[in-house]
């Protein structure tokens, strides 16, 4: 024998002695079975949406863990969650043509999200969720339900006007209307040229204009790639943006809510990135804040409704490397302040903070500055209290902290060892709100439990409960948080 072949013999005789006799250890729940459906901690419930009198709260939900989620409505603070809608039930287009194979066909089934939240109508009577291929209205107990196109139109984007006369929508490059009494469609933008399209927009308080931003992405760079998704790889074409070359072109513009041409914003940088659009409440002023291409720097510049001519209003750069993302704009009630979230103070980062200032920029105020991180800044519509997440007890534990208008705090603590609303990327979700800021709820987790939806005000408890029987086995390590100076 020679040596290699005797070095291979030994290597088989230790790996064999080691990882072959020895069995995995028994546990109450087999390792596979914390990736099956049902899910063992279940579906938590997915996008929740208040309705603005606070009355009820619509999400998409699945109580058994399985993958396919329908829509359920529940009364607030003290009702329980009903199935409104169950996505097995609505219908898909059928196919003239349809040559998937039989596996095709059951992924198509197995794979299927179902419905995945929806929104109110301004007088809470009528909720609105896209699934299989349309969008649907249905009132707020489920009845009535009706496609508003029963067609394959890709609209996107949908939102009710505040007034609830129209649903706006994306169909394309341009904005259309829908009424809601006479179904009349009507286009409100006109945009042609090429790798343009109309990617966002914003409803004035008394809906008589549309705020607009418009992106060019002719500038975005074309490569391509092998494709192996498919029997024999292809080289396909795709658009990125790789370092050194310029993003998508953006401009910010206001149209009539009856439509017409863009008037555009004057003196805004082509490429930039909008951190946040809005109008004042009285329909007066549009608020934008935004980023340098290049993020060293942050603006926040208004203009008025009749000329949108741009002001500069704050400025601010990075004391060093980049501004973070997390740079929230809102207006007070009155359209007299406007409150914002930043981490530099002094001209140096420090935690993420609130101030204030008047519309002109004048009279910088601190709201809201503390030795920890603000995470997440608000209002209700009809209100003057401010609502915060902050992280106050920890950096993994936030609680929900309103500012009244008397400058006093309520701290709601919903997860005593977690988080108290949703964790985004950079930042958190806020609590649902109804318009009048009386009625809160919140989507908590904490280490040993995923998300579930909580009433925070006017009563703290659970609302929904998604784990299944099988959660309560699970025997959770112990741990320690460890702070890096």
């Amino acid at each position: 024998m020679n040596l290699k072949a005797s070095l291979l013999s030994i290597g088989l005789v230790l790996f064999g002695g080691t990882a072959f006799s020895q069995a995995l250890p028994k546990t109450d729940i087999p390792i596979e079975r914390y990736f099956q459906y049902p899910l063992l901690n279940g579906r938590s419930p997915s996008a929740p949406a208040m309705s603005p009198d606070g009355s009820k709260i619509v999400f998409g939900w699945n109580n058994t863990g399985e993958r396919r989620l329908d829509l359920y409505v529940m009364d607030f603070p003290n009702g329980t969650p009903r199935k409104v809608i169950d996505s097995a039930k609505i219908p898909e287009f059928p196919r003239q043509e349809d040559s998937r194979t039989e596996l095709q066909k059951k992924e198509t089934a197995l794979y299927d999200g179902g419905i995945g939240g929806a929104t109110w109508s301004p007088d809470s009577k009528q909720i609105m969720f896209s699934y299989r291929g349309r969008t649907w209205m249905t009132n707020g107990d489920g009845s009535g339900l009706e496609s508003l196109f029963d067609g394959g139109v890709s609209i996107s984007s949908g939102q009710f006007s505040p007034d609830g006369r129209f649903i706006s929508y994306s169909d394309g490059q341009n904005l259309f209307r829908l009424e809601r009494t006479t179904r009349r469609i009507k286009q409100l933008t006109f945009i042609g040229k090429p790798n343009t399209a109309i990617d966002g927009h914003v409803w004035s308080p008394d809906s008589k204009h549309i705020l607009v931003t418009c992106s060019d992405s002719s500038k975005l760079g074309s490569h391509v790639m092998m494709d192996f998704s498919k029997e024999r790889a292809a080289v396909v074409p795709i658009k990125r943006m790789w370092n050194g070359e310029m993003a998508n072109d953006v401009q910010v513009g206001l149209v009539d809510s009856d439509g017409g041409i863009i008037r555009w914003i004057a003196d805004l940088p082509h490429y930039m990135w909008i951190k946040e659009l809005d109008f004042s409440p009285d329909s007066q002023t549009i608020s934008l804040g935004w980023i340098n291409d290049d993020f060293k720097q942050f603006t926040i510049s208004t203009a008025p409704v009749t000329t949108l001519k741009k002001r500069d209003i704050y400025h601010e750069k990075a004391p060093k490397n980049y501004i973070p993302d997390f740079r929230p704009v809102i207006w007070s009630r009155d359209s007299k302040k406007i409150l914002f979230g930043t981490d530099i103070l002094d001209g140096k980062f420090g935690f993420r903070s609130v101030l204030s200032m008047e519309p002109n920029g004048k009279n910088i105020t601190m709201v809201y500055a503390e030795n920890h991180d603000v995470a997440a800044l608000g209002r209700a519509k009809e209100s003057d209290r401010i609502v915060l997440v902050t992280l106050g007890r920890s950096p993994l534990k936030s609680e929900i902290t309103i500012v009244e208008p008397d400058g006093k705090r309520t701290v709601h603590v919903v997860s005593k060892d977690g988080m108290s609303t949703g964790v985004n990327f950079d930042d958190a979700a806020l609590p649902l709100m109804s318009d009048d800021g009386t009625k809160l709820a919140a989507m908590a987790s904490e280490r040993s439990r995923n998300n579930e939806l909580f009433a925070v005000e006017p009563v703290m408890k659970r609302l929904t409960v998604s784990q299944r029987p099988e959660f309560s086995k699970i025997k959770w390590a112990n741990f320690e948080e460890v702070t890096f100076k």
